[in-house]
């Protein structure tokens, strides 16, 4: 039986099926029989449901196509499956011209059919339909950004059908809610399934679910007795999050959430507001919608709620690389095979061939998830994640899943979004989006905090946005691409007696254009995310600004605009040569009594990117950096390893003189070419027969041969844009072309003509300086090389140390790739690779073993 809960109009299984045999007889009067495909452009509603059954009752397959859906998906969808027929009425049918139609609620006085004298008798299908013939094609989000069919077959449907009978069981009294789209596929449960066991569907009409219009989904629910309901976490929480809707929820007897990943917090609200049962339900499309379901436990909820064992029939396996089967509770891709995986993507055979495949002897066939899952010993799976839909930051992998979940254990928190989206000047960067839980407040530190405790750093999102609540899709899930960068204005303090309050407010806002987001004048530079480059837009930004030549050691030592704005007005005096850009050691904090480690710049030149190493190092070790005189206005770059290296020794030879005799080698480190210049200094010293430790070369190798092709070269640098990371990726390429326009064309005005453009001017240099020199000399010192474990396969690097040092020299591999070394959560593995290499003169103990390479 059914009931319109708009209307109020009910419809028994006798009428049910008369209304079937009416539309079949439309159907097969347009010439539709078994193999093709009908369109369905209806609101839910009795006419809906009839239609669906006619166009399975005569063996073809029907294609939902949701009204609320926009035009051109929807001419798509009709267009791509190929439809023979459209059944809509008239309300609709204007979102689909040019179709051949059909009106069930006329179907012999609407278009396109004949008069028949019994519109009820029974209708004669052309032959028998098969369990192969397709029983409909429901299209989801493709990852081309076009929707792509899934083609679900007869022995499909009929399969999961079977199967939900262990979920709930059919003989159990209840009113069932269908307040699913038609175009999303556990739709098939609330009217296939009930109708086919006898039972009870209520049609929730189509603005209910909370939208605020009309009638609720929780008067609905008393008015019908609704005791059995099934929706997405993020539509429940929505019903928990209003006391109109939470009345609803109580009095169900049966609650089966799937379509996202539920949470335990989520699921012990929904037990505590008065849901009897509560089921976990999981499974993709491909596989018919679900095919998997775990009864949660209140007593259990101390962890991620797993999705349960498989339905009866279903096959689902956890495979790691290669296809081999993982042990007990490691994470792999999950598989699903057995009767109810799909025939296959719509007119996609390489998409089908890549995600459906059989096994070795060809007797189950799988598909291929995506999902990340584990299995259990007693044959429970938990979800992880999806794997091919990881986002990918600053060179680091991201499961926006697990951000989510984490910031959900805190208090505060009933629901957290989170993506990746485009900023204010168009990069991408990682957001969350936080409802806050009844009566509480926000702490935004507080949450971004929690993510750095539980999560690597690269997942501990850029910004934290309140808000009270999210766009959902048709599926009632949370919908992404509403999303957008949160606007926030830049908070500033009262100024103090010695600032002007307009030169602080025009940092704060400096700050925040660089590091694309809101910005206190107490806030540190690296704290939000500052790097080598930004910092050069920053210095950039001042001069442009006030004329100003700001050093970027600058920043270095005064990180926040309070501090850094004391800086600018003794800049602007030339206090304590502030301006003279003639020193190469920056020292991060105050100098302290423990060993002094000297590391030697990269190709940038400058040493801001050495912060993270520094405070990773604070219980050993005071790390100096050695950056390049050219990085500052006004002095020329050294054109050989050589003269480096002998500015450099100079420079540590003065410092350790100037706070007295220090006790013990000098200790030296290099980051990429650094590294042989720090060999280098290494040499000098040692000729000089100051004693030196074990150099530590950072990702430093002997050589490099890059294509000889001009294709080649290209992918080259377009592979080393790549490995920057999107965070740096755009602002690298306008550095570039500012570059590139001042060598060329000096009299034109470029956008950043002083340290950006003159960034990748100095990368060119000492990249061909230190190239250019030979290996250096052996040192009797020694040293170990600490190495990417990814090297990007464009460039041929010859990392082999031994046959020029004459020694064996230890490798220290660590997990990143060469341009994220320095940034965590890898330079945390750099750190310990340090302390171990050089665990003979550093206080504290060594943290990790180098592993050799032999």
């Amino acid at each position: 039986m059914i009931i319109e809960a708009a209307t109020g109009a009910s419809m028994s299984g006798g009428e049910l099926g008369k209304s079937v045999q009416a539309a079949a007889s439309a159907l097969v009067d347009a010439g539709v029989g078994p193999g093709d495909r009908v369109g369905i452009c209806l609101d839910r509603s009795a006419d809906l449901v009839a239609a669906c059954l006619a166009v399975l009752s005569v063996g073809a397959a029907y294609v939902p196509l949701d009204p609320d859906f926009p035009p051109d998906r929807l001419r798509f969808m009709a267009a791509d499956s190929g439809i023979k027929v459209l059944v809509a009425d008239d309300a609709h049918a204007a979102l689909l011209p040019g179709w051949h139609r059909i009106d069930i609620r006329h179907p012999h006085g609407g278009a396109g059919t004949a008069g028949r004298d019994d519109p009820y008798q029974v209708v004669a299908v052309a032959r028998t339909v098969s369990p192969d013939d397709v029983a409909y094609v429901i299209y989801t989000s493709g990852s081309t950004g076009r929707p792509k069919g899934v083609v679900i077959t007869h022995a499909n449907l009929t399969a999961f059908l079977d199967a939900w009978d262990s979920v709930v069981d059919p003989g159990e009294p209840g009113v069932w809610l269908a307040a699913t789209t038609f175009s999303f596929d556990p739709s098939v449960v609330e009217l296939l399934w009930t109708l086919s066991r006898g039972l009870l569907a209520v049609l929730a009409p189509p603005d209910a679910a909370g939208l605020g219009r009309g009638e609720s989904l929780a008067e609905v629910m008393v008015r019908f007795g609704v005791t059995h309901f099934q929706c997405t976490p993020s539509r429940a929480r929505l019903l928990l999050d209003d006391p109109r809707e939470r009345v609803g929820l109580a009095g169900l007897q049966h609650l089966l959430i799937g379509g996202e990943a539920l949470s335990a917090p989520l699921a012990q609200r929904l037990l505590e507001a008065g849901v009897a049962r509560l089921t976990n339900i999981s499974g993709p499309t491909e596989t018919t919608v679900w095919s998997f379901a775990h009864e949660v436990d209140a007593a259990e909820l101390c962890g991620p709620v797993p999705i349960g064992r498989p339905l009866p029939g279903i096959l689902a396996e956890v495979v790691g690389p290669g296809g081999a089967a993982p042990g007990a509770g490691v994470i792999g891709e999950l598989r699903i095979g057995g009767p109810g995986v799909a025939r296959g993507y719509l007119g996609l055979p390489a998409l089908t061939a890549e995600r459906f495949v059989s096994d070795a002897v060809g007797s189950t066939r799988w598909y291929l998830t995506g999902d990340l899952a584990s299995r259990a010993d007693d044959g429970t799976f938990s979800f992880h994640g999806r794997g091919d839909q990881q986002v990918k930051l600053n060179g680091f992998r991201i499961e926006l899943g697990e951000l989510e979940s984490t910031l959900e254990l805190h208090p505060a928190v009933a629901q957290c979004v989170a993506a990746v989206v485009d900023d204010a000047r168009g990069e991408p960067c990682l957001v969350a989006w936080c409802v806050p839980a009844a009566g509480a407040a926000l702490d935004v530190v507080a949450l971004r905090s929690l993510a750095a405790e539980r999560l690597p750093e690269a997942m501990v999102p850029r910004t934290v946005a309140a808000v009270s609540g999210f766009v959902l899709t048709p599926t009632g899930k949370a919908d992404r691409s509403r999303l957008r960068y949160p606007s926030a204005e830049a908070v500033a303090a009262p100024p103090t007696a010695d600032q002007r309050a307009d030169d602080l407010d025009a940092l704060v806002a400096d700050f925040s254009t660089v590091v694309e987001r809101a910005v206190r004048p107490d806030d540190d530079f690296f704290d939000l995310g500052g790097h080598s480059l930004s910092a050069a837009w920053l210095a950039t930004l001042i001069f442009d600004r006030t004329g100003l030549r700001m050093p970027l050691r600058a920043v270095v030592e005064s990180p926040t605009p309070r501090l850094l704005a004391r800086r600018l007005d003794a800049l602007s005096q030339d206090v304590d040569g502030i301006g003279s850009g003639a020193q190469v050691l920056v020292r991060f904090g105050r100098r302290r009594a423990v060993p002094q480690l000297y590391v030697v710049h990269g190709a940038g030149g400058n040493v801001i990117g050495f912060h993270d190493l520094a405070e990773s190092l604070a219980d050993v070790a005071d790390v100096i950096g050695v950056q390049a005189i050219g990085v500052e206005p006004g002095n020329s770059l050294d054109e050989t390893v050589e003269a480096m290296a002998a500015r450099y020794v100079e420079a540590i030879r003065a410092d350790r003189a100037d706070h007295g005799s220090l006790p013990g080698p000098v200790l030296l480190g290099g980051y990429s070419g650094g590294g042989r210049v720090a060999l280098c200094m290494a040499a000098q010293l040692l000729h000089e027969g100051v004693e030196v430790g074990s150099v530590a070369l950072i990702d430093t190798f002997v050589s490099e041969h890059l294509p000889s092709t001009l294709a080649g070269r290209v992918a080259a640098v377009m592979a080393s844009a790549r490995d920057r990371g999107p965070h740096t990726r755009r602002q690298w390429a306008r550095s570039s072309f500012a570059a590139w326009r001042r060598r060329r064309e000096a009299d034109v005005p470029v956008d950043s003509p002083e340290q950006v453009a003159r960034y990748v001017d100095l990368e060119e240099a000492i990249d061909r300086a230190t190239m250019a020199a030979p290996p250096p000399q052996p040192v009797s010192c020694g040293a170990f090389l600490i190495r990417a474990q990814y090297t990007n396969p464009v460039f041929r690097l010859d990392y082999r140390w031994d046959p020029h040092l004459h020694a064996a020299v230890p490798v220290a591999w660590v997990p990143g790739g060469h341009l994220t070394l320095l940034q965590r959560p890898a330079v945390d593995h750099v750190a310990d690779a340090i302390r171990n290499g050089m665990r003979t003169w550093l206080s504290g103990s060594p943290h990790g073993t180098v592993v050799t390479q032999r």
